[in-house]
């Protein structure tokens, strides 16, 4: 029961912890007694409990809710409360003079400021009574027409009952009026005011006398009891100053409606002109239009015409003049926003009887979407504007798809470890919005981070994409990084088109920088102290040396070794054996000395741990040749093998070995042969056979092996077969075993899994031996992931054992049957892990059952990368092996912390009940510290205490004690070393420069006062020189390019002399020009010889129009080259752009032309600049608009051939 008790507290506790961010929420109560009454005209005040119940500290606001005109006279600013803390609030609050008596609600609201869930409220009634101060309001006798006046009557309750009032208030003479109230009660000698309010008419000539009735029916069990009238006489009076008001405003309406009558019959005299002058022009209209038709669209309204952005429409329209008069005709074409027409008369001159072809071009924009457009044409006769004809024609404008990807920006070099970012950009050619996913594959297996994955860019608009890539900090050798940068434009998440653009960055090790004259190995050596208190008292010290590395500066010869002792396993529970192992391989051959695990195959020797040697032959690519000896150290009885192996690939695909084994013990010496095979019958899939028969002292058995598994993207299996004979004497021996499974991805959120096992021993049924075992074990199970950012998880299981011992007097017999219910989830900082298992156990051999049941829970916090807290319970009930019913209870809680810059605290608390015959109850408490110093030196100190419960054991103190110095074991003097030299000095003065920061690969040093630096040992090999340019002064850089690439040989100095000079800039604008064509003439269609020219700006052969600036072209990419140095640039919204940071020199300027609007040029591209030092320079870019040619060869032809055309 106790144990019941203990886990349902644990798991109370860990609800509490998952639960914290709650809380229980606010309480508010008054303070004091809850107020009742208050008089009105007065201040009241009371005082309110606030009372926070969470467990957390909370910024907290209030709010009195008061009648209307009440007015609260305490202020509402925030304040904190802490967790389980209680503050007392005044407030106070005015009941005006003009209250009613009666009762009112009154709230009083707290609540989070910044968590509007955590409020609370409390609501009282007030009786508000009579003030003292406060007077009945004597009735008056006149009252003055056209105001209003309130006259007042006092209704009491004189009896001893609660009465219902009903209030009605009339007048003789049909006077205006309102009162109230009209129902209330009143208590017993309770008076109560009703206020009537007179509104007599304003206009009235005459004085007269008004009776006022007041009825007042008394009203108890729904009957009326009492009956009150009062009747109060008021004499209306004249308003003469009123009458006069109202007759002035009289006269002034008349005279403004005379006004306004004028002004409408001349508005109706002009519109009557008006509409006789257009009655005249349409009979003109109608005698010239009637039965004509001026305008021939042809078929042009049922054609639909295709042009893509860019493109250059051309439409022909007949006009003809069948009328005897002479005609001039305007004509006007209705595009989409932002079409410009390129071609076509602004007026057509017709004579008599007249036909002519009007030929109109228009062009589409280079950002125009793809869709279905409309287009209006009209002609307009100049004289007479209802002469008018119109048609429409259609035009589909293609999509065009087209995306572009330029590199802007990315260092040429980095050192490993570090991280560089490349600069792209990513540009809408087409005339569609496009969805963009951006793919970066990199020719190294490195990380990398891109800002914006996804996203939409419009026609013409552009997006710059920063590519973030880590590289490899252990990388050895120099490798050159290539970012593959793709945009591909999707639709519904299918790929139809894409560009890409490329960066490529050489990556320096840093392993190739300055070494030391000797080649070394890692070695560690560990000095160990141990001591336990307790059932007894021991103590001990051990050495331990190990290493591993290579003996030659190639890295071919590879070595290891691991020498510990003196043997201290029984001083404590932290002593280790004595362990001696040496090591030695290249890729031709193999040999291990000393301790360690030896294996074979699966069937001949899996695992032995003892003392031995170790040597293989690779005799070319293919083959390999090796054997083992080894003897057992503490294994009781000892065991000796010998072995001997032979492995050959026979290709990729396959692979075959033979293995024989000698095994002596004290029973017998035994002979096992096998052979094994491996085979990839397809992708993913790997199937392992061996077959093996072994020889003892009585007879010959064989046993086999076989293991199958494979995976694909939607379902991994295995299965395992494994037969060994009665006397076969190898790793595995009696015994048939079977497991197969499988896990079946259903969805990306489902999976189902299952799988079976199989298990018999004493094959032969030897009555002998202690048991003839039989298992059966089988699992099936679903398993759900959640689509959340707490990476949440649920599993079903459904999981049967049977297992039973099958010779004739049986020692077990039973089946267990159970349900299995995992949850993970992620609270932030906090992780929870849970399992129940409930089963049930039924003993066939005593027919009994009994429960199986199972509980874990586990919570992990980390508030951040310094601390680790981990608390965690078991509960188990289940029976073993042979059947016999177990429990156990564990509870844990373990923390690790840096507690300082390289010293770090772990602590281990666990306690466990058990109720079995193989385990006792104990408490143990663990405490670790580690301090890492400077140098690299390790102190680690551990001290362990065990309690024992019910039992004789003694309790039990042990203490590690650990110190480790990291060296480097000199094995031979380096072969050959460079070195690397030069100077850096002002290129006009010609002066040294002191302090400037060097830097050669990850190596780094400082100019002296001659401006000398100096790279003493360097290994041989390809390096780059940089320099800091900020320590070579205020606006200087070296005049050559850095970094350079130079080449260090063994043996050698290498000399790199370096000029500092003063650096520029240069800024500039990209800006479109127009042309004026205000004060150019009307025509924008000359016709010479049946050759027209036109232009999108209106300008025609011969015409000079004026260049003005229009706009500054954005996103358009800048390029600044000098020899193998490149910078580049996008231009801003208003077309400009800035390069900082340049070298004095010749430099060449190129535009990139893509964005450039339909029609235009740049004046200049591919610019020589010569740069000066110290002189920041400054140019601009004129974009004009080209001037295009229109060609028409042949005779006029009709309207229908024309448009067939």
């Amino acid at each position: 029961m106790i144990r019941k008790i203990v886990v349902i507290a644990f798991w109370g506790a860990v609800l509490a912890i998952s639960q914290s961010a709650s809380g229980r929420g606010l309480e508010v109560r008054p303070a004091e007694n809850e107020l009742i009454e208050a008089k009105t005209n007065t201040v009241v005040t009371t005082v309110f409990r606030i009372t926070n119940q969470t467990t957390a500290r909370h910024e907290l606001v209030t709010k009195l809710e008061l009648p209307q005109g009440w007015k609260a006279m305490t202020n509402d600013l925030p304040f904190h409360l802490s967790s389980d803390k209680t503050l007392k609030k005044i407030v106070s609050f005015f009941v005006p003079k003009n209250t009613e008596p009666g009762r009112y609600k009154i709230r009083y609201i707290v609540q989070g400021r910044k968590k509007l869930s955590l409020s609370d409220y409390y609501e009282f009634e007030l009786m508000v009574t009579q003030g003292q101060y406060q007077k009945t309001q004597e009735l008056k006798k006149y009252v003055l027409a056209g105001q209003s006046t309130d006259v007042s009557f006092q209704i009491t309750n004189n009896s001893r009952h609660q009465s219902d009032i009903a209030v009605t208030v009339d007048s003789e003479k049909g006077t205006p009026l309102v009162f109230n109230p009209k129902h209330f009660k009143l208590g017993p000698k309770q008076s109560k005011i009703v206020t009537v309010t007179l509104r007599p008419d304003g206009e009235i000539t005459k004085n007269f006398t008004d009776n006022i009735h007041v009825t007042a029916l008394f009203h108890r069990g729904g009957k009326v009891k009492t009956k009150t009238v009062s009747k109060h006489p008021i004499q209306v009076v004249v308003n003469e100053k009123l009458l006069k008001e109202k007759a002035l405003a009289r006269a002034k309406a008349k005279a403004q409606a005379r006004q306004i009558a004028r002004a409408r019959a001349n508005i109706w005299n002009r519109e009557k002109q008006k509409q006789q002058d257009k009655q005249k022009q349409q009979a003109i209209t109608q005698a010239v239009k009637r039965n004509f038709k001026f305008l021939e669209p042809g078929d042009t309204e049922k054609r639909i015409l295709q042009a893509g952005p860019r493109g250059v429409v051309t439409v022909a329209f007949g006009i003809k003049n069948p009328t005897k008069h002479k005609l001039t005709f305007v004509p006007k074409l209705k595009m989409p926003k932002g079409w410009s027409q390129i071609a076509g008369s602004k007026t057509i001159e017709l004579a008599p009887n007249e036909n002519k072809t009007n030929l109109i071009g228009f062009s589409v924009p280079k950002k125009t979407p793809a869709g279905e457009y409309s287009l209006d044409y009209t002609i307009t006769e100049q004289q007479y504007p209802d002469l008018r004809e119109s048609t429409s024609f259609k035009v589909i404008v293609k999509p065009v798809i087209k995306v572009a990807v330029d590199l802007i920006e990315s260092p040429k070099y980095v050192i490993a470890g570090e991280k560089y970012q490349s600069f792209f950009v990513v540009r809408n050619q087409g005339n569609t919005e496009y969805d963009i996913q951006i793919k970066v594959n990199g020719s190294e297996e490195t990380n990398y981070v891109i800002d914006n994955e996804k996203f939409k860019l419009l026609p013409g608009q552009a997006k710059a994409v920063v590519v973030t890539a880590a590289t490899d900090q252990q990388s050895k050798r120099k490798v050159r990084h290539a970012i593959h940068f793709v945009a591909a434009v999707t639709e519904q998440n299918v790929e139809i088109a894409q560009s890409a653009a490329t960066s490529v960055v050489e990556v320096i090790p840093l392993a190739s920088g300055e070494e030391k004259p000797y080649h070394t190995i890692k070695t560690q050596a560990i000095i160990s102290y141990v001591s336990e208190k307790g059932s007894k008292d021991s103590s001990g010290a051990q050495i331990t040396i190990k290493g591993q590395g290579t003996l030659d500066e190639e890295g071919k010869k590879n070595v290891k070794f691991h020498f510990t002792g003196p043997d201290i396993v029984d001083k404590s529970i932290f002593g280790q054996r004595d362990e001696y192992l040496f090591s030695y391989w290249t890729d031709k051959y193999q040999l291990h000395l000393g301790d360690r695990a030896f294996r074979l195959s699966n069937l001949t020797e899996g695992y032995l741990y003892g003392r031995g040697l170790e040597t293989s032959l690779n005799l070319n690519d293919d083959l390999t040749l090796g054997m083992y000896h080894v003897e057992t150290r503490w294994l009781e009885p000892g065991i000796e093998e010998t072995a001997a192996f032979l492995d050959y690939n026979i290709n990729e695909k396959a692979k075959i070995g033979l293995n024989y084994l000698r095994k002596n013990d004290n029973f017998a010496s035994n002979d096992i042969v096998s052979i094994e095979t491996e085979i990839a019958p397809a992708k993913n899939t790997k199937l392992e056979l061996e077959y093996a028969l072994g020889s003892g002292a009585d007879r010959k058995d064989n046993g086999y092996i076989v293991r199958l598994y494979g995976r694909d993207s939607i379902v991994n299996y295995f299965l395992k077969l494994i037969h060994a004979g009665p006397d076969y004497p190898g790793y595995y021996k009696d015994l048939d075993y079977l497991t197969s499974g499988f896990a079946l991805k259903i969805n990306k959120n489902l999976k189902l899994n299952a799988s079976l096992r199989f298990e018999k021993n004493n094959l032969d049924m030897n009555q002998t031996l202690s048991s003839a075992a039989f298992e059966r074990y089988s699992t099936v199970g679903l398993g759900y992931s959640f689509n959340n950012k707490n990476n949440t998880t649920l599993h079903f299981d459904w999981l049967n054992r049977d297992r039973q011992d099958q010779l004739i007097d049986p020692l077990f017999d039973y089946q267990q049957d159970s349900l299995r219910v995992a949850l993970a989830h992620n609270l932030g900082k906090f992780a929870l892990q849970g399992s129940a298992d409930i089963g049930k156990t039924k003993d066939r051999i005593t027919n009994q059952n009994s429960k199986t049941e199972r509980y874990t829970a586990t919570l992990n916090f980390r508030p951040n990368n310094k601390q680790y807290y981990r608390a965690y319970a078991y509960y188990d009930e289940d029976v073993d092996s042979t059947g016999t019913g177990t429990r156990g209870i564990t509870l844990g809680f373990k923390t690790r912390q840096q507690i300082a810059e390289r010293t770090f605290f772990s602590m281990l608390l666990e306690t466990n009940d058990f109720e079995a015959e193989t385990a006792s109850d104990r408490d143990n408490l663990q405490m670790g510290l580690d301090h890492i110093f400077k140098n690299k030196n390790k102190l680690s100190i551990k001290l362990r205490h065990t309690r024992y419960r019910g039992t004789t054991s003694r309790d039990a103190t042990s203490l590690l004690m650990q110190y480790t110095i990291p060296m480097g074991l000199p094995i031979s003097k380096r072969k050959s070393i460079g070195s690397v030299y030069g100077f850096i000095y002002d290129n006009k003065s010609q002066k040294a420069i002191d302090g400037a920061i060097v830097n050669l690969n990850d190596l780094i040093t400082a100019t002296d006062t001659s401006g000398r630096f100096s790279f003493n040992a360097v290994r041989p090999g390809i390096y780059y020189l940089n320099v800091n340019n900020d320590s070579l002064g205020e606006n200087r850089l070296t005049k050559q390019k850095t970094p350079i690439q130079i080449t260090v040989a063994g043996g050698k100095a290498t000399q790199v002399d370096l000029q500092a000079v003063v650096k520029t800039s240069l800024t500039g604008q990209v800006m479109v020009y127009r042309y004026d064509t205000q004060k150019l003439k009307s025509d924008d269609l000359s016709a010479e010889n049946n050759t027209y020219y036109s232009s999108g700006t209106g300008i025609t052969k011969g015409q000079k129009g004026k260049l003005v600036e229009d706009y500054g072209l954005q996103n358009t990419i800048i390029e600044l080259k000098k020899n193998d140095e490149t910078k580049r640039v996008m231009t801003d919204r208003h077309g400009r752009f800035e390069i900082l940071d340049l070298r004095p020199g010749i430099w060449t300027l190129k535009l990139y032309t893509e964005t450039l609007p339909q029609y235009y040029y740049l004046e200049k591209n591919n610019l020589k600049l010569d740069l000066k030092s110290g002189q920041p320079a400054q140019v601009n870019l004129k974009v004009l608009p080209r001037k295009r040619q229109i060609k028409i060869i042949g005779k006029q032809k009709s309207l229908d051939e024309e448009i067939k055309k």
